[in-house]
């Protein structure tokens, strides 16, 4: 019931806003795999599927309002609660001119989307989330967004108002792309990651350095992170890298990705092959194979699902 109300509300909001003269787009996403781990059941899983709406009005020649309502589903198990049907995405309101973009709401911290398309695996098991910290999507928080400038350059940063538990977070990223090359340094200060009770939320500083290149068919990718965690006595500053590579084939895109962090997990390697045959613009279909391993232990699993966008 309540999937089919989400639904509802995003059309009827998307059906007024056209009456009224906004500019307006329903789009969405459905991703589902059948996921294979080695000493677990096997599911069929939904992989960051979602519906939204989004859209602008002008104010005047240089002033528009922006806005963006986005719901993560869960088609397969349906459900009742936010774990098993809806959980919100970037959902924002603000203004946009050519002095930049300014909003309020739940985003992606700067830090975040710094990674770029780095992540060749992204919301699906080989995910860089499950090896790094800094995946925040943060809610109640400003955000700002500089026009592009030098040639390439973008500035990023948002804040996070404190609460009755912690203080404000704050994240800045600064990018550049140009041609084939894409390069980005992004910072998070005390940065925390809500979970339901405030003893499980972690707090970090964490720095980012990211890169890569595009060369014909064949795209190179590398990503550092150095993180400490705040809000926990004794714990000492840890690192990562990732590395990634994707090569395009006709129809085919192969993937590959390598990391070693210390971040989550002491000692935690993991490494995700894959290979994606694109139907047609809309839809995919893909197979990844991953092997995770932490000091002695290790643990494989094959997931093969399709993907399609509307």
């Amino acid at each position: 019931m309540f999937k089919q109300l989400t639904l509802i509300v995003l059309l009827v909001i998307s059906n007024a806003a056209s009456a009224i003269g906004l500019n307006t787009n329903l789009y969405g996403k459905i991703n589902i795999s059948r996921d294979f781990l080695e000493e677990r059941n096997n599911d069929w899983i939904s992989n960051a599927s979602r519906i939204g709406v989004k859209g602008n009005y002008p104010i005047s020649e240089t002033l528009r309002i922006v806005y963006q309502l986005e719901q993560e589903l869960d088609p397969i198990h349906g459900g009742t609660t936010r774990d098993t049907l809806l959980s919100t995405r970037n959902s924002f309101v603000g203004f946009k001119s050519n002095m930049g973009r300014l909003i309020f709401g739940t985003h992606d911290s700067p830090l975040k989307m710094a990674q770029g398309k780095v992540d060749q695996f992204n919301d699906k098991l080989g995910d860089i989330r499950n090896g790094i910290v800094g995946e925040v999507r943060a809610t109640d928080s400003y955000m700002y967004n500089s026009p592009r400038f030098g040639a390439g350059f973008q500035f990023n940063a948002m804040y996070v108002d404190s609460d009755s538990q912690f203080d404000s977070s704050q994240s800045y990223s600064l990018t550049y792309q140009r041609d084939n090359l894409y390069l980005a340094a992004a910072y998070d200060a005390d940065m925390r990651k809500n979970n339901r009770s405030a003893a499980k939320t972690r707090v970090f500083d964490s720095y980012r350095a990211v890169a890569q290149y595009t060369l014909g068919n064949l795209k190179l990718g590398a990503l550092f992170q150095s993180s400490d965690l705040q809000n926990i006595q004794g714990v000492k500053r840890q690192e990562a890298i990732i590395i990634s590579g994707a090569y395009k084939y006709q129809s085919f895109t192969f993937r590959a990705q390598w990391s070693d962090s210390d971040i989550k997990v002491e000692d935690l390697q993991r490494l995700s092959l894959g290979a994606d045959y694109r139907l047609n613009k809309r839809m995919k279909l893909y197979i990844n194979g991953y092997h995770r391993k932490v000091k002695s232990d290790s643990l494989g699993a094959i997931e093969v699902g399709g993907e399609y966008k509307f």
